[in-house]
């Protein structure tokens, strides 16, 4: 009798995490690339001050504002030189775009990838950004809007 239980016990955790790769099938590729140990992009949850700093600091030449769901984002990041571009998450879920980076990047790249959460919109707002994808080229001090 015990048996039977635990068995359907199995059977039921067995449903449940099928169910859930069925819904969100990222979540199996991500669990399979760190168990693989292979490396993640990580995003800063910053200050426009310390965006500012970290992009002086970084040489950083362009700026990517993407989302998970911006199909045309894609091209952005696929195109990007990763040493001189920092991405930042805009409109979207940080779980998503993350993810979302990690599928477009090569692993070998994705320790220099330079990422920024913006969850209050202050940096979109301040950059002006009114729709994805949006490609900023930074030249001495002021912004060009890219296509």
């Amino acid at each position: 009798m015990e048996r039977l239980a635990s068995l359907k016990m199995n059977i039921n955790n067995l449903l449940i995490l099928a169910t859930l790769s069925a819904v969100n099938s990222g979540v199996k590729a991500r669990a399979l690339e760190i168990a693989k140990g292979q490396p993640r992009v990580s995003c800063f949850d910053s200050t426009l001050g310390e965006l500012e700093a970290r992009i002086k600091q970084k040489n950083i030449k362009n700026l990517v504002f993407f989302a998970s769901w911006c199909l045309s984002c894609k091209k952005h990041i696929l195109e990007a030189d990763i040493e001189t571009t920092l991405f930042v998450v805009a409109f979207d879920k940080v779980d998503s775009a993350v993810s979302a980076l990690n599928s477009l990047i090569l692993p070998e790249k994705r320790k220099n990838v330079l990422c920024e959460l913006d969850r209050t919109e202050k940096i979109t707002k301040f950059y002006r950004v009114k729709s994805l994808p949006y490609r900023l080229s930074l030249e001495k001090n002021s912004f060009r809007l890219m296509p």
